[in-house]
């Protein structure tokens, strides 16, 4: 019995720290333009809240456009623990991005992205006093109105532009 004893006391006991999925999280959104590569990136933790790498085979990513249509997402592993997801949507709308991990959704998700198009230059022009006259050592402005190929004012944070300009 005292043998017995002694071995349970020099076991070794490997305890596996598992990343949870309510602690993970999303990060570092790309900017969204239509036919152009967008990327986040996934950092797992555990329950604690202390970053965690994980399996990528534990990460699955759903992307679906506002029309039902599936936007085939692509998962690598970074040097640091987080996973980048990337994918190209393929149209002007909004996508939802579904994360989980080990078949549970991570923090906040499904994520709302909206997709932009890219401004044409075009269709792109400046307004503002800035433009027509400036005084030495006083701010001016001017703003860049950006529209797309149908001539549609750009939404997108993106493609937003307001320069202050000191002289």
């Amino acid at each position: 019995y005292q043998r017995r004893v002694r071995d349970v006391k020099e076991m070794v006991v490997n305890v596996i720290d598992r990343a949870a999925p309510k602690e993970t999280v999303v990060e570092e959104f790309s900017p969204c333009i239509v036919n152009e590569q967008a990327e986040f990136r996934i950092r797992p933790k555990n329950k604690n809240g202390k970053p965690i790498p994980v399996d990528m085979g534990a990460v699955s990513v759903k992307i679906t456009d506002q029309n039902g249509n599936a936007i085939k997402p692509n998962i690598s592993a970074n040097a640091d623990g987080t996973l980048t997801v990337s994918y190209v949507p393929k149209t002007v709308c909004n996508v939802a991005i579904e994360v989980y991990l080990d078949g549970t959704p991570i923090c906040d998700s499904p994520f709302n992205v909206s997709v932009g198009d890219r401004a044409d230059p075009r269709n792109t022009h400046l307004e503002g006093p800035g433009i027509k006259q400036a005084t030495i050592n006083e701010p001016t402005f001017f703003i860049l109105k950006s529209r797309d190929s149908e001539g549609k004012t750009i939404s997108s944070p993106v493609d937003r532009y307001l320069s202050l300009i000191h002289i």
